[in-house]
């Protein structure tokens, strides 16, 4: 993520969460461009209860993930789930499994390749400086979440799933 920050204005916010092990946020800090320094900021986790509350004041959530292990590219991490159900557009990095939620999701999730720092940079400047896209794929996950992503939704799907393998009609 430094790497692409490099390529973009600072006309944004970047906002990590979670725990930094090690000398993360140092290493993190020695890679940033000195006019980003001040505009990345680093915040511990926090509590499970404030995840949606804390997401919801976002209007971009990043979900760069690694392929591998094999697991790890098949699906996809409750971020990017949680990302969708407060209407966040995500750029999320291109796993099978955030490919196949990107499709369903219809525009709310722009995919760049691992370790595509141009790709990530071009995507986070398109949304900073183009409020109406950024806007449409607020909305379309928002959509999406109405439509695809939601309990009350799928849990009806699973059920007739159930009754129909039992042989219930």
């Amino acid at each position: 993520m430094a790497k692409a920050l490099h390529q973009c204005p600072p006309e944004f916010t970047v906002n990590l969460v979670g725990h930094a092990q090690g000398s993360y946020e140092a290493t993190l800090r020695s890679q940033l461009p000195e006019s980003w320094q001040k505009r990345v900021s680093l915040q511990g986790q926090v509590k499970s209860r404030d995840v949606l509350r804390l997401v919801g004041k976002h209007h971009i959530g990043l979900a760069l993930e690694k392929a591998s292990p094999e697991s790890r590219n098949l699906t996809v991490t409750n971020k990017l789930l949680q990302y969708l159900l407060c209407g966040v557009a995500v750029v999320a990095t291109r796993t099978r499994g955030q490919e196949e939620v990107a499709k369903m999701a219809n525009g709310a999730v722009e995919l760049v390749g691992q370790e595509d720092e141009k790709g990530l940079a071009a995507c986070l400047k398109k949304w900073a400086r183009d409020q109406e896209a950024l806007q449409r794929a607020r909305e379309r996950a928002r959509q999406a979440v109405k439509e695809r992503f939601c309990w009350e939704v799928e849990s009806w799907k699973m059920v007739e799933l159930v009754r129909r393998t039992l042989g219930e009609d």
